[in-house]
């Protein structure tokens, strides 16, 4: 067996091998891998590439994928830092030299990110890496570049086990910490994934498997989010325990961002609050059967008005756009509505002001249908059909709120909600039979 490893030696393996002959290149991988947890034999194996970078020009794609394949059968994990940070000196040393390296070692480099921690603590390579990304990118702007992607493609798949998926998204979250220019990009990421995983296990399929008496409705009382409870049991659908959690870690990032000695931040928070908007309008309007991911922005909406108001707005010029597609214009009054009707920190004047906008919209559609002809396929007019039902769902959960206001009731007349629902587009036909029996025994 060797005792040493020099350059010589791994070209001579090479030259060998492509002769097919294998035994000096079998036992230079061998002799890496039984010598992993030897510092000194290790270090000095380093330090020899390092200080032969420049032969690393004049050698093919095989001299890298020897490496590469030497590195992937190391147990990171049982590395010292004194040799991670000799490794990473030697990568950055080779990078440096010549940029196409880069892909290559940033691809390696979120692999760790992958590696789950064995115990409470952070893994010493976890830290190795995020170090070495963190100078990385700092002496090679290209690098920068190249992130999304490579975050993207190392993303575990859904059938990972939970822990690669925690570990690979705190990590993730942990780099924004020095690649805040990629804040947005990488939220994106992390959200399509769990916007995948969230219509896999829909609600329905949560309360038939878990068979339990959990509510059809969701109500986002997100106030009292407790951030140390770590003992949540875990669910019988495997998607939904992994989207569980990640909306756990998810809620976690959004706190350390927004609350500072239990205050809010609002710099931090209404940035945040625009990049997740951005990705909502984004991603999130056209996902059929989202019912999870987007209590993320309901959560971070509760820590300022001016939040509130702006998810809202949004939503609205959403639905009045002209120029967007009726399928985003009904996902946005969807969204608003469950927001305005189910969240205790949107107040009751909030309330009644973009009901009103609603009850105006649907007076005017009314109008214009009244003139017009062709109003008999009930496709054209779905929009219609979605605000009306949001209306009716807005006054069945606030109901007693506005009743308790001095102007509450005239207010609930002035919609005069009777020519809506009595016009010949007969929205209560569309509506859910739930919703529209539970308005009218209201409104008797």
């Amino acid at each position: 067996m060797l005792q040493t490893i020099t350059i010589d030696q791994i070209k001579e393996a090479l030259n060998q091998f492509n002769r097919g002959q294998k035994y000096l290149y079998n036992t230079l991988t061998t002799t890496i891998k039984e010598n992993q947890t030897n510092d000194v034999w290790f270090i000095h194996l380093l330090d020899e590439l390092r200080d032969n970078v420049d032969l690393f020009e004049n050698t093919n794609e095989q001299f890298l994928d020897f490496l590469q394949v030497v590195f992937l059968q190391i147990d990171w994990i049982k590395l010292s830092k004194t040799v991670l940070d000799t490794f990473g000196a030697f990568q950055i040393n080779l990078i440096s030299c010549n940029t196409k390296h880069a892909q290559r070692y940033l691809s390696f480099l979120f692999t760790i990110f992958t590696i789950p921690e064995i115990s409470t603590n952070r893994l010493p390579l976890h830290d190795f890496a995020h170090e070495t990304l963190q100078h990385l990118v700092l002496i090679v702007p290209l690098a920068s570049t190249l992130l999304c992607p490579i975050a993207e493609q190392h993303f575990p798949f859904m059938t990972k086990e939970i822990n690669v998926q925690i570990t690979y998204v705190k990590n993730l979250l942990r780099s924004l910490s020095y690649l805040s220019i990629q804040r947005s990009r990488f939220l994106e990421i992390i959200l399509s994934k769990l916007l995948r995983l969230d219509v896999h296990a829909s609600r329905q399929d949560i309360i038939r498997v878990e068979n339990s008496n959990i509510e059809t409705e969701l109500v986002f009382s997100l106030e009292q989010l407790d951030t140390n409870d770590n003992n949540t049991k875990g669910m019988k659908l495997d998607q939904a325990d992994k989207l569980d959690c990640l909306m756990y870690v998810m809620f976690e990032y959004i706190i350390s961002i927004c609350i500072e000695n239990g205050t809010v931040n609002y710099e931090q928070t209404k940035s945040l609050f625009r990049d997740l908007l951005s990705i909502f309008n984004k991603i999130l309007l056209p996902t059929h059967d989202s019912s999870h991911v987007q209590f993320l922005i309901f959560y971070i909406c509760s820590f300022h008005t001016d939040f509130s108001d702006e998810f809202m707005n949004n939503c609205w010029k959403t639905f009045v756009s002209p120029s967007v597609s009726m399928t985003f214009r009904q996902a946005s009054i969807c969204y608003l509505c469950s927001l305005i009707a189910r969240a205790k920190y949107i107040s009751i004047r909030s309330v009644l002001n973009i009901t009103q906008l609603m009850v105006d919209w649907l007076h005017a559609y009314v109008s214009t249908t009244e003139t017009t002809s062709g109003n008999s396929n009930p496709n054209r007019h779905l929009p219609f059909y979605a605000i009306c039902q949001a209306v009716l769902y807005i006054f069945i959960y606030r109901h007693q709120e506005i009743a308790r206001l001095p102007d509450g009731i005239e207010t609930v007349l002035g919609w005069r909600i009777g020519r809506i629902i009595s016009s010949e587009l007969n929205p209560l036909k569309y509506s859910l039979p739930a919703i529209t029996h539970r308005f009218a025994q209201l409104a008797r």
